[in-house]
């Protein structure tokens, strides 16, 4: 999903949409030091829910990544931060509210 957030950079929607570059599933997967198998298996999940599509053939032509599953992932980036803040909080001794 990273990989994906860094391709949508800071572009503005389009008809509720977001388009990046077709992703790279071999070369994604080595760097993430999963199967190119599994990653697949990850995005055809992905896929089904209507998140992530292409404008052609898959793989081969430009993404769409939709604006709704961006939303959602940037919530719970939020909510993670805020659960890692009040850990590292009371960690370092931190009254934490």
């Amino acid at each position: 999903m990273d990989n994906i957030i860094i391709l949508v950079g800071h572009q503005k929607r389009d008809r509720g949409r977001y388009l990046i570059p077709a992703l790279n599933a071999r070369e994604i997967a080595q760097r993430i030091l999963i199967s190119r198998t599994h990653l697949q298996r990850i995005l055809r999940k992905i896929i089904n829910v209507g998140a992530i599509g292409w404008t052609g053939k898959p793989f081969e032509s430009v993404m769409w990544v939709d604006g709704a599953f961006i939303d959602e992932y940037i919530c719970w980036q939020a909510v993670k931060s805020h659960h890692l803040d009040r850990v590292f909080g009371v960690v370092a001794g931190q009254k934490v509210d």
